[in-house]
Order: C-alpha cells, then structure tokens, then sequence
C-alpha cells in the first residue's frame, strides 16, 4: 500500500502539471478547478485500493466483486458530482465534464496498471 500511495501521489503530481502546463499555454480552454479534480480522483483511488487490497488473500471472484461493485459506486459518486457541478456553475459544465471524464480514464488506467502489478506479484 505504501508504494502504491507514493506512485499515486507522484502521478497526481504529473496530472497537475499537466493541467497546470495546459491551462498556461491553452488559455482559450481551460481545465476547471483542476485541484478539486484531482484531489476527489486522488482520495477515492486511494480508499478503493485500500479496500481492494485489504481482501487480496480472498478467493478472486471476491476480489473481482469487490472491484466491480466499487467500480459501480465510484460511477455513481462521479455522475453526483457532474449533476451538482451542473446546477453550480452552468457556463463552464461541458469543459468540466471533459476534463473530468479524461481525469477518470487516466486514474482509472492507473489503478488497474497497480492492481495487475500488485496481484500478478503474489
């Protein structure tokens, strides 16, 4: 757990660069409230995985409910957040949304790529 929270924290670090870089030199389109972005990515990624890995001696059809079931919930707190941020600040909603949605693809691409890692290793 310790080496994936410092690899979490090192590639959140990367993304926030990224936004920063962007909304520096991309000034026409900017990411929205990028810390916000990667601050709720970053504490949900971490509580999953935790919850994941807690149970990574169990039999893999629970490992696999378990990562399902949280995969559905996280989908539903992120679809929450987008429908408040809608009725929060309605001009900027569809940049939100895409820097959001590509936020979600890459922490998601992240976690899977450490899970693998993880569980390949025992």
């Amino acid at each position: 757990m310790k080496n994936f929270l410092i690899n979490l924290v090192l590639f959140s670090l990367a993304i926030g660069i990224a936004d920063f870089c962007w909304n520096k030199f991309v000034p026409a389109n900017p990411v929205y409230h990028p810390e916000a972005i990667i601050l709720l990515f970053f504490l949900i990624t971490a509580l999953f995985h935790y919850i994941i890995t807690k149970n990574k001696d169990a039999r893999p059809q629970v490992i696999v409910r378990y990562y399902m079931s949280g995969t559905v919930l996280r989908l539903f707190i992120y679809i929450i957040i987008l429908l408040l941020y809608r009725f929060i600040d309605k001009p900027t909603m569809v940049p939100f949304a895409i820097a959001f949605i590509l936020h979600y693809f890459f922490f998601t691409a992240f976690e899977v790529i450490s899970l693998l890692k993880q569980f390949r290793g025992q």
